[in-house]
């Protein structure tokens, strides 16, 4: 065909004469090639002959002139290196470009998405050819592969870089990186879609780990994007080079302004991790609900939980697992979300169920927990903001405490007692005591009792030492086991010191010693409501009391039913009474009357409540370190205490107030000194005046280490604290439920989770209804994968409504980055 095409072109024309010589001489190349230079040679005589007459004169000059003519051998020298080193960079240029091994990317790669968009390439359309490819992907997707690969087998025959492209898609779902590949790569070389294919060759090569591999076919996609610029999925592949690059801010503006709708669920979901990567949970969860589907419930769970809007995240979770029961990563998640709703029996029922099958314990190991302290409670921020609100386990405990502070202690005769306890000109105040009624008839034993009360109350007014008059108490009441003063004293002394298990034991001893005694039945109340018991019988015993018991005093009643109020739902009582006290004189006035007064300020955020209660509270005790310090954080309700500063030094020092219940006294003065030393910045100052008087001091140091331990805790210096608590447990005996538990959160703090478990089980041992040792037991457990510990942990706190005002918890995310595809969306 090529020649008859040859003779039509030549026909008619003659053979011109060098055609002729052509002929001659190819049968002869060597003698064919001397001729020709012979006849170059001849030719370039012949030109010089016909320059020669021009160019001697000007030769003979250069002859005459030797400056000249080295100057001009000089310049055509320089012509000529010139004209060698353009000619070697035109040879360069020329020289195919030679590939060479990429390193590995210096980004952070989060794991790339294939594109698996073979349905949406425009090659398949409708006519028989598309709709055979078509038919090949449904078999595939109903799970006929065999067929499919068949299929795509014959589609090959008419085109071999659909098919290829199709068979490298089928590959890679089979997770068959290599062969997919080998199919994309065979694409490639087909020319057609090579970006695409591209792509998800780089995407294979990725998931084999081989770095140099994903680099390579992503410079191809690279290079030959520009192909596709008029191709709807052109913004979607620019976007997705930028991802695959690690230029993940630079990948945002391509998938949120898409050039068509063609990828708009890819490029939303894609955006969507982006704004994850740069902590944009908002953003990240608004894009992903635009493209929403059944499936995508469960990651706009788990991006609410990021959220902390556990509600919504529990909500999307039921309804992702409607559609995919039994799913293990969704029950793992709704484990953890019911946990930190504080619904520990939900919680304890999934993980049992997670736990029932050894293949199903296996998810445990894809959501482990980290258990930390709470970031709120340690920012100092915060913590000036939300003073008031600091809810302490409960909303009303900081008013519980300050009533235990200022509740009065018993005893037989107030009159007799006094004596005592002024004997040696002490300046005891006698509004702090009240006689009791008493249902014991002996006057001998009373009178005994009385003077041991009294020489205690003595020894209290004179050192502040709680310690000591607990352990004087406790000696009393093994002889005298039924004496209901004794039991409700020493239930005051317990719940000062926080130890509100003890106390309550005391308290509701004391209420059944004697029917009338409704403050102990009150006290026992609080108690009871604090250590989480069932309040109902003995609220309703209360109840029936007053209606049954003879007051002598109308005050009294009605300070005991506002009492009682408090303790209720909603407590709200305007305290009418109280004006009626304003008559007595200033020694007769019961500072637990205003205490009462201030405390409901503080619940009703009524400033002017407080402020007023405190002041009366200070010119009852003057020098009363608590009454100053509410009195002035009073007087800046609702403000930021960051200028409290200052003030802290006038009222610690220039006030001369008495420091010793700081140092020796209830906790609530410690706690007080250290946390309003934490809001206003003078935990340094307050720390270097304890270590002072650490060195000075004569009697007993554990109130001074304990105010210690604690600033160190807020200071975030927990090694420190817990070489503080160690010493109060081992060497000074401290060791009650309380100080072991603040040991344990010093070593949480430290990272010492193994000490921190240790101290925990002896405060669970020490006070059974210590839920935050419990409920940091079952996360520690849990965090250890010990499941069946923590399921018991966690049923013992699942009747109650406890929260945890210490501790909290992470998905520790430290291997599930690398190990985990879309793992971002795996943290809350």
């Amino acid at each position: 065909m090529a020649e008859e095409n040859v003779i039509q072109l030549d026909d008619g024309l003659e053979p011109t004469p060098a055609d002729s010589q052509q002929e001659e001489t190819s049968e002869n190349p060597e003698q064919a090639q001397a001729q020709e230079d012979a006849t170059k040679s001849n030719k370039i005589k012949e030109l010089l002959g016909k320059f020669l007459p021009f160019l001697q004169p000007h030769i003979d000059t250069l002859k005459d002139n030797k400056p000249l003519m080295i100057g001009i051998i000089a310049i055509a020298v320089l012509i000529f290196v010139f004209i060698i080193v353009l000619f070697i960079v035109l040879l360069r240029d020329d020289e195919p470009e030679v590939k060479t091994s990429p390193s590995p990317l210096s980004r952070k790669i989060i794991e790339p998405a294939p594109i698996l968009g073979a349905t949406k390439r425009p090659e398949v359309d409708n006519t028989e050819f598309g709709k055979m490819i078509r038919k090949a992907n449904l078999l595939y997707l109903k799970g006929d592969k065999m067929e499919a690969l068949d299929l795509f087998q014959n589609i090959a025959a008419y085109s071999e870089s659909i098919a290829e492209y199709n068979l490298g898609v089928i590959k890679l779902r089979e997770n068959d990186y290599k062969g997919a590949i080998h199919s994309f790569e065979n694409a490639i070389n087909t020319g057609k879609d090579i970006s695409v294919s591209a792509f998800d060759a780089a995407y294979s090569a990725y998931m084999l780990n081989d770095m140099n591999l994903y680099e390579y076919y992503l410079g191809i996609a690279s290079s030959y994007l520009f192909h596709t610029t008029n191709q709807p999925l052109y913004s979607y592949l620019y976007g997705l080079l930028q991802y695959y690059k690690g230029y993940y801010f630079e990948s945002l503006s391509p998938f949120l302004n898409p050039s068509s709708s063609s990828y708009e669920r890819e490029s939303k979901k894609l955006a969507s991790e982006m704004f994850l990567v740069f902590g944009d949970e908002y953003n990240a969860l608004a894009q992903l609900k635009q493209v929403a589907d059944k499936e995508d419930n469960f990651a706009i769970a788990l991006l609410h939980a990021r959220l902390g809007e556990y509600n919504q995240a529990r909500q999307y979770l039921y309804e992702y697992l409607g559609h995919y029961q039994g799913n293990l990563d969704a029950l793992m998640a709704l484990q953890l979300i019911e946990l930190k709703r504080g619904n520990f029996k939900e919680s304890a029922l999934l993980l049992e169920r997670l736990n029932a099958k050894e293949e199903d314990a296996k998810i445990f190991a894809q959501y482990p927990i980290k258990v930390k302290l709470k970031d709120d409670l340690f920012d100092i921020n915060l913590a000036q903001e939300a003073f008031w609100d600091r809810q302490f386990e409960h909303n009303k405990m900081l008013g519980y405490k300050i009533l235990f502070y200022y509740a009065p202690f018993r005893v037989f005769n107030a009159k007799d007692a006094l004596e005592i306890i002024q004997s040696g000109n002490l300046n005891a105040l006698s509004s702090n005591l009240e006689s009791a009624k008493t249902i014991l008839q002996d006057g001998q034993t009373v009178s005994h009792i009385n003077q041991a009360i009294a020489q205690d109350l003595r020894v209290l007014t004179l050192h502040q030492d709680l310690r000591e008059i607990i352990k004087s108490m406790e000696k009393s009441i093994k002889n005298y086991p039924n004496h209901s003063i004794l039991h409700y004293n020493l239930g005051l002394l317990y719940a000062q010191m926080n130890d509100f298990d003890s106390a309550y034991a005391h308290f509701i001893r004391a209420y059944h010693l004697n029917g009338n005694d409704v403050m102990a039945g009150i006290f026992a109340l609080i108690c009871a409501e604090l250590t989480y018991r069932d309040t109902r019988r003995l609220n309703h015993n209360i109840s029936n009391d007053f209606a049954e018991i003879h007051f002598d005093s109308p005050l009294e009643r009605e300070f005991l039913l506002s009492l009682f109020r408090y303790t209720g739902e909603s407590p709200a009582d305007p305290l009418l009474w109280l004006k009626d006290t304003q008559a007595y004189k200033l020694q007769d006035r019961k500072p637990i009357h205003y205490a009462l007064n201030a405390v409901y300020g503080i619940y009703n955020a009524d400033a002017t409540r407080i402020t007023e209660s405190f002041n009366e509270i200070k010119n009852i005790y003057p020098r009363d370190v608590v009454a100053n310090t509410m009195y002035e954080l009073g007087k800046r309700f609702r403000m930021n205490l960051k200028d409290f500063s200052l003030q802290m030094n006038v009222i610690y020092k220039e006030k001369n107030l008495d420091l010793r219940p700081i140092y020796y006294g209830p906790s609530l003065a410690r706690e007080l000194y250290v946390y309003v030393g934490f809001v206003t910045g003078s935990l340094r100052s307050i720390q270097e005046e304890l270590e002072s008087k650490l060195i000075v001091e004569t009697r007993s140091p554990n109130g001074i280490l304990q105010a210690l331990g604690l600033s160190n805790i807020y200071s975030n210096d927990f090694e420190k604290a817990f070489a503080i608590y160690n010493s109060l447990i081992d060497d000074l005996k401290e060791d009650d439920s309380q100080t072991r538990f603040f040991a344990a959160i010093s070593a949480m703090g430290a990272n010492r989770h193994e000490n921190a478990v240790a101290l925990l089980q002896l405060a669970k041992m020490e006070s059974a209804i210590n839920f935050e040792a419990r409920y940091v037991l079952g996360l520690l457990y849990q965090e250890s994968k010990n499941i069946k510990a923590a399921i018991q942990h966690y049923d013992r706190i699942s009747n109650t409504h406890f929260v945890s005002e210490f501790f909290d918890f992470e998905i520790d995310t430290t291997d599930l980055l690398d190990a985990h595809q879309n793992s971002e969306f795996k943290t809350f």
